[in-house]
């Protein structure tokens, strides 16, 4: 039985059972409509998963701002499903071909992008003759090929492009569609609610079809990015998206702060740290906490996140390291003194007092801390003041290296 070219819009319930002239829905109502006793004593199939409890194969949302390298990331990710590879860490619940529909990148930008990954990930020759015999891309850039439009008359109807993708690719059965950029595929923003529902519709009669996941890549809103807001409703234009997807991404450049602990003050710098929100998700436990990313040249790599336990122990061996260099510092700054001015002689106080001229920014509190450390390791010791330095005060003691000799 073909799907329908037509355009009409049909009942996504009835998608399995349209008349075979392609003219439209079946007849339907109560005779149709009484759901099957199996339903209810026969345990169904557990909901299809690209990526466990991750990616569904259903109707998704990809949101990131632009020039982050979203479409990049999927490419790595599509090749990793081809080839039943992890990706980020997790091992891929099924594989397949994967369709990539495109109005924004052209072919030639995508070609080069997917040879660079390649190259990356180190394939062999088998490895991307694979990965070429299961990689579709329908490049519609510069065309008018949308999933819905508005029609002469000004209103929103669904175009006849995913039911040429199903007739089209039925036999390839691929396990991903992906559409880059959303607005390009829909109406547009006049109607940003109703134009984004009709392409959600779209993607259902497609996923429908397929049994595939439809992702629907879409850009972030300026006032998000602003912002710095982290939810399914994220994108640009309406709430329809995120309310019609079963589930949603939200790629993000996380704020300096929050990767601090995470990745190296070069990689936060660079730009190369994003995190991974799931923002919802329909048939699975939604994660509590985002995937945390480096990206490395092309490719891009899970940051392992340290349980409670190693994060403490991070923690200790930082403060340790924090303090080995201030008590190193410390010591430093006092031996200059003394080699400049062998008759120097400092006292706690002296040490506290200068302690702007040794570290940038440490109260006074914390300096006492430095001092008293380097006293227990003795790097820095009390030696008693010479008979003729002694006063009447009750000054009869000075701080010097231990290394340090009168």
């Amino acid at each position: 039985m073909e799907a329908p070219l037509n355009g009409e819009l049909i009942d996504l319930c009835d998608l399995s059972t349209l008349a075979t002239d392609g003219s439209g829905p079946p007849n339907w109502g109560p005779d149709t409509d009484r759901i099957p006793l199996e339903w209810l004593t026969v345990p169904p199939n557990e909901p299809k998963f690209i990526f466990p409890d991750l990616l569904p194969a259903d109707v998704c949302a990809f949101i990131g701002t632009g020039g982050m390298g979203k479409s990049t990331l999927l490419l790595q990710r599509n090749i990793c499903v081809i080839l039943s590879r992890p990706f980020l860490g997790i091992e891929p619940a099924l594989d397949g071909p994967v369709l990539y529909v495109t109005k924004e990148d052209g072919a030639d930008r995508l070609r080069y992008r997917l040879f660079q990954v390649c190259d990356q990930m180190g394939l062999n020759e088998s490895a991307r003759k694979y990965v070429a015999d299961n990689f579709y891309i329908r490049d519609f850039v510069g065309t008018d090929a949308r999933l819905a439009r508005f029609d002469g008359r000004g209103n929103i109807e669904i175009t006849p492009l995913a039911d040429q993708i199903v007739e089209r690719y039925a036999d390839v059965n691929p396990v991903i569609v992906t559409f880059d950029p959303l607005v390009k595929f829909s109406p547009g923003e006049r109607a940003p609610n109703d134009a984004e529902d009709a392409t959600i519709n779209a993607a259902m009669r497609l996923q429908r079809a397929l049994g595939c996941a439809v992702e629907l890549v879409h850009h972030t809103s300026k006032a998000v990015v602003r912002d710095g807001i982290i939810d399914h409703h994220t994108g640009r234009g309406g709430a329809a998206l995120g309310d019609g997807a079963r589930a949603v991404f939200q790629l993000v450049t996380p704020d300096p702060t929050a990767a601090a602990g995470i990745a190296t003050p070069a990689d936060i710098e660079q730009g190369n740290i994003l995190s991974l929100h799931v923002t919802k998700l329909t048939d699975a436990k939604k994660p509590k906490d985002p995937i945390w990313i480096r990206r490395k040249g092309w490719l891009f790599e899970r940051i392992e996140i340290p349980t409670e336990d190693e994060a403490r122990a991070n923690a200790r061996r930082e403060r340790e390291r924090q303090l080995d260099a201030r008590i190193s510092a410390l010591v430093t700054y006092v031996e200059e003194k003394l080699r400049q001015t062998p008759t120097e002689r400092f006292t706690q106080n002296d040490l506290v007092d200068a302690r702007n001229q040794i570290f940038d920014g440490i109260g006074r509190d914390p300096m006492r801390d430095v001092i008293k450390a380097a006293l227990r390791r003795g790097v820095l010791v009390e030696e008693p003041l010479p008979d003729g330095e002694k006063t009447r005060g009750g000054k009869y003691h000075f701080l010097a290296p231990s290394r340090w000799t009168l």
